[in-house]
Parts: C-alpha cells; structure tokens; sequence
C-alpha cells in the first residue's frame, strides 16, 4: 500500500513483540522504534499520513509539523463534552484544518517523563 510505515511505541515489550513480529512475516518496509511518540518522527518526516492509536487531550504541534503538504492524520482528541472523537487533520496549501469525525475510545497517550 505504501513505501514505509514508521511506528513509535512508547511500551517497550510492545515494541519489541511487534518489530519481530513484523520481521517473521517479512514486512521489511515498517520501521519500528521505542520511545515516546509525542514528537513523532520528525528525523523521516515530512509524512503523507499519521495514525494516532492513543487519545490525545490536545493534538501534539510536532505530529501537525510533521505531515506533509497534502498529508492526513487521524487521531482521538478529547473534546469540550469531555468525550473522545476521531479528528481528521488535514494540511492544505499550508493551511490545516481540522474535521470532528465519530465518538470513541481508545487508551490515553502515555508520555515517557524519565
């Protein structure tokens, strides 16, 4: 479907268990590393897509920095009636914008505070 998949997991027996994962099924193009994901990949971007799997209370400036022109990111922010929704943030001419999708839940975003 695409070139390269980067993932960032911030659970490192997670991300161990995935990168073999991903290696004994020969999916050579994901590239997998430990660590916070708060500001994501910023040494591979610019990205043409990001998919947050952890709900955010606000949407990190270093992912919305990191799309590229054109580029979309999904990902779970936490809203003003205190529920969650999948937002679309889309990057335009330099513009974003943002559209409330649908009510979910997912895991909170943890940080690494070492």
């Amino acid at each position: 479907i695409v070139a390269s998949v980067y993932t960032i997991e911030i659970v490192e027996p997670l991300g161990i268990v995935a990168k073999k994962r991903f290696q004994d099924l020969g999916y050579d193009n994901i590239r997998t590393t430990i660590g916070d994901g708060y500001h994501g990949w910023p040494d591979e971007a610019p990205f043409n897509a990001i998919i947050v799997t952890a709900a955010v209370k606000k949407i990190p400036t270093a992912l919305i920095d990191q799309l590229a022109e054109g580029g979309r990111m999904i990902i779970p922010v936490r809203h003003s009636d205190l529920r969650y929704y999948l937002v679309l943030v889309t990057k335009k001419n330099g513009e974003i914008s943002y559209k409330k999708l649908i009510p979910v839940a997912f895991v909170p975003f943890t940080r690494n505070t070492d």
